[in-house]
């Protein structure tokens, strides 16, 4: 029997290092993954926010400099992409001058570095995260179906994350077309992600906000909601399809894995913080 190890994972952040910090410190995780959303707290706190990302930064070197520990991963969401590729015109909500061109440097220089992504991915189990999710119909309409999806971080037009440029020009993302950046819930799962043996892949997301997290699962083959009160209970027996947590502090989702990150078990949790 393989060991396992503890992962966590974060839904938006928005300047709220310290609720991060205070989880983090408790759960003593061996790895980390983080959905995006780390700009815009829609306050004009410039120097908060910025302070914010400096500190969750300074808290994945460290994590990643201790011997024995996985990766702190930190992922892309739409109001980190509209400072990363912000000559794109891209804007929505919280959009910060007083930052900007700052955010523009430290996201652009991670990026080079390979230090920030679009989303991660786990074959074992058949598990994507993502600030938003992926469609079906995005990979299609931007050629990479059947492509192995971690290529999207390294071989990716950055057009294809915009958040209006197709279908429609919808500005929230009610779209199949929208990117792993913008779809929303509601698109999504009408076109949740199949791999080419036809496995409908466990997708892990943010950028909704919504009190309490929700989760989708298979039933009669096919997705759809469920009312259950999420806190401490274990959903594996149920097999969740999509899991979405932008609600931050209240919620994140802790994961037993192996040392090569396929997930043994996953469950929410609510934060006593």
């Amino acid at each position: 029997m393989k060991p396992l190890f503890k992962r966590i994972i974060f839904g938006d952040c928005h300047g709220h290092f310290d609720s991060i910090n205070k989880i983090y410190q408790i759960e003593q995780p061996w790895s980390v993954v983080h959905l995006g959303d780390y700009f815009d707290n829609f306050s004009n706190d410039v120097e908060a926010i910025k302070q914010s990302f400096i500190d969750l930064v300074n808290l994945k070197n460290t994590h990643e400099s201790i011997e024995g520990n996985g990766p702190f991963t930190m992922l892309i969401g739409n109001h980190d992409f509209q400072y990363l590729k912000y000559y794109m015109n891209e804007r929505c909500s919280g959009y910060n001058e007083g930052y900007a061109l700052w955010a523009h440097e430290k996201l652009s220089e991670m990026w080079d570095n390979k230090q920030i992504k679009i989303i991660e991915i786990d074959k074992h189990s058949k598990t994507i995260y993502s600030h938003a999710g992926i469609s079906n119909t995005w990979l299609k309409d931007n050629r990479m179906e059947g492509i192995d999806l971690s290529l999207i971080n390294t071989d990716i037009n950055f057009n294809a994350l915009r958040f209006t440029y197709r279908g429609g020009g919808d500005s929230y993302g009610t779209t199949i077309y929208a990117s792993p950046l913008w779809i929303r819930p509601e698109a999504l799962i009408k076109d949740m992600y199949k791999d080419e043996k036809g496995n409908l892949w466990t997708q892990i997301v943010g950028h909704t906000p919504k009190h309490n997290p929700t989760c989708y699962y298979l039933k009669n083959d096919v997705i759809g909601p469920i009312a259950e009160d999420y806190n401490f209970i274990n959903l594996a027996h149920k097999k969740p399809k999509l899991w979405i947590i932008d609600c931050m502090p209240n919620f994140y989702i802790r994961e037993m894995v192996t040392k090569d990150g396929e997930v043994k078990s996953r469950e929410m949790v609510k934060s006593n913080i």
